[in-house]
């Protein structure tokens, strides 16, 4: 079996080594030590830059001013809306209070008109048809 294959019997790959950066970098290496620039552009392309932080604290404060905002005008609505239904719920109060006394009024109406209907209805000869009681005076 050649030397530079993979072996999966034993996930092993044969002529593979890990290779430690921080040893060759050092003395008596053969590569020389990254200059402080390089590690520093590294870092940069690592990072985000600073104008994209700013424009991001930008947005986020004008979001928030405009929420702010928004929320003072829905408040002022809220506060116009519940000053509405104090407004209908008082006149349909009196509309309730008016339908009551006008309810009132109609029951004692038909209770008059019954009476007035007994009336109209009566005979007013009945009494005289009425057979007269005896005029003599009962005996003792």
């Amino acid at each position: 079996m050649p030397m530079d294959r993979f072996d999966p019997g034993t996930d092993q790959g044969v002529g593979l080594k890990l290779v430690d950066r921080s040893a060759e970098s050092g003395p008596g290496s053969s590569r020389p030590a990254p200059r402080r620039s390089e590690a520093s552009r590294r870092s940069k392309a690592r990072s985000l830059p600073l104008w994209l932080f700013v424009v991001v604290v930008a947005v986020a404060a004008i979001l928030l001013g405009w929420q702010a905002k928004r929320s003072g005008e829905l408040r002022g609505q809220v506060a116009t809306l519940e000053a509405q239904v104090q407004l209908t719920n008082a006149q349909l109060e009196a509309h309730r209070t008016h339908l009551s006394k006008i309810r009132s009024g109609f029951e004692d109406l038909s209770a008059s008109l019954a009476g007035l209907r007994e009336m109209v209805e009566s005979d007013p000869t009945e009494a005289l048809d009425a057979p007269l009681a005896d005029p003599t005076p009962p005996t003792r």
